[in-house]
C-alpha cells in the first residue's frame, strides 16, 4: 500500500477489522508517521455466457462464412443489421476466431 501523505510504499498494517460485508485496515507510514486506514468490500456481479442482445450469433457468423447466396460485404452487412468492417472482420477470421 501507498501512504495517502508521502506516497511511500514503506507501509504497515497495524489493525483489521471485519465489518460485516468490508475489511477496515488501519495502516501507518514508516516514513511519515501519518496514520490512514482502507476499506475493502466485496462486490458480486453475475458474469453471463453469451449476450443476449447481440445482433451476431455463431449461427449467423457461419453464415457469413460460407455466404452461399454469393452476397457482397455490404449486402451481408445489411441483411445482419451490422458494419461493413464487422463482415470483414469475420471473414479475414480477426474477430469470432473461436467459430469454425
Amino acid at each position: 500500500m501507498k501512504c495517502v501523505n508521502c506516497k511511500s510504499k514503506n507501509t504497515r498494517v497495524t489493525c483489521t477489522d471485519q465489518q460485516s460485508s468490508r475489511t477496515v485496515r488501519y495502516c501507518r507510514c514508516l516514513d511519515c508517521k501519518t496514520k490512514f486506514k482502507t476499506e475493502e468490500q466485496v462486490v458480486k456481479y453475475e458474469v453471463r455466457k453469451g449476450h443476449t442482445n447481440a445482433k451476431l450469433n455463431v449461427a449467423k457468423v457461419k453464415e457469413i462464412r460460407a455466404n452461399k447466396r454469393k452476397l457482397s460485404t455490404k449486402g451481408l452487412a445489411i441483411e445482419y443489421d451490422v458494419e461493413i468492417s464487422t463482415i470483414s472482420a469475420i471473414r479475414a477470421r480477426k474477430t469470432w476466431k473461436n467459430v469454425d
